[in-house]
């Protein structure tokens, strides 16, 4: 009896000793999720604080308040025209900006007009090509919170250059005019010649933004000027006038041309257009009668000139020349 008091007693020991074991492994696995409870806890009121925290905001970005004049204006060019042009910005002093990537167009004197105006002196090529361009940007070494950004972009495309364009839009029957030997007044009328936009096509209307009003006519011996027409100083046989004069054909009997080009009066000492010719064509009188006379013969030859009805009051009479060429 002692002895199956002692196994049992042993027994008991055993089966305690492993109950204390097991409340000890669930004391631990509690423990544990309670830990990964308070940190998921802690994650999700830190969340919530820097959702609750407002966000440092950024200073607006600098833009272009306005633009004086409009780049859109009609604008001269060089060699001797300077364009003054001003721009008024917001959010950026005008010290902190710059002009960038210039295209087809030069920028001198410029000044600060103010805290936020920045002005410059424009000048643009005097020939057909692409737009005139440049762009604005924050200066790299500004303090400024944007330095860098570019913040503008503009296009100048109305330049008023005759340099190359020298297509004389004159209707195909008023490049040469029909003239009587007699004198006569003749109508010099043509359509006007028309600026084209930088890079853009002279046959497209929408490249067409003005009509050039002003011209200079270089007018030959045997023709002067009866209306419409004003003496250009320093230039001898040299008149400038529009696009619709009168002149006076006179004698000789030879063909004349008038040249003719297109003169920028918007623009100071800008270069003129190319001289373009008006065929100034003279009717002669015909003669009727036989093309040759064989040795030989003795019948009556008859000659008649014929006179066109506009060469009745100055051809009155005329120089008969045989010649015997054996």
């Amino acid at each position: 009896n002692i002895k199956a008091h002692i196994t049992h007693h042993t027994a008991h020991s055993t089966q305690h000793t492993a109950h204390s074991t097991q409340h000890t492994a669930h004391s631990t696995q509690h423990t544990a999720h309670n830990k990964t409870c308070l940190l998921i806890a802690i994650l999700l009121f830190s969340a919530l604080l820097i959702s609750l925290h407002p966000k440092a905001q950024e200073p607006p970005k600098p833009t272009v308040k306005s633009v004086s004049p409009d780049p859109s204006t009609h604008f001269c060019p060089l060699p001797f025209n300077f364009n003054q042009i001003s721009f008024e910005f917001e959010n950026v002093t005008s010290s902190e900006v710059e002009f960038v990537n210039p295209t087809n167009l030069s920028i001198a004197n410029l000044a600060q007009t103010s805290a936020s105006v920045l002005r410059g002196d424009f000048s643009f090529s005097d020939q057909w090509q692409a737009p005139a361009t440049v762009q604005l940007r924050i200066k790299q070494n500004s303090s400024h919170y944007w330095k860098g950004l570019v913040f503008g972009n503009y296009t100048f495309p109305n330049v008023r250059s005759l340099l190359t364009r020298n297509i004389f839009d004159a209707a195909p029957n008023s490049k040469t005019i029909i003239a009587p030997i007699c004198p006569t007044t003749v109508n010099i009328k043509f359509d006007k010649i028309k600026y084209v936009r930088l890079g853009g096509k002279a046959d497209n209307n929408n490249d067409l933004f003005s009509e050039v009003s002003s011209y200079e006519y270089l007018l030959p011996a045997g023709v002067t000027p009866l209306s419409g027409l004003t003496p250009a100083p320093g230039l001898p046989n040299t008149y400038t006038g529009n696009n619709d004069v009168f002149v006076t054909v006179t004698h000789p009997f030879n063909n004349l041309t008038i040249q003719v080009r297109a003169t920028n009066t918007f623009c100071s000492q800008a270069v003129k257009g190319n001289f373009n010719n008006i065929f100034i064509q003279r009717q002669l009188p015909t003669l009727n009668g036989p093309n040759s006379i064989r040795c030989g013969e003795t019948d009556t030859k008859t000659f008649q000139v014929v006179n066109l009805p506009t060469s009745n009051n100055c051809i009155t009479t005329y120089t008969w020349q045989i010649a015997n060429k054996g």
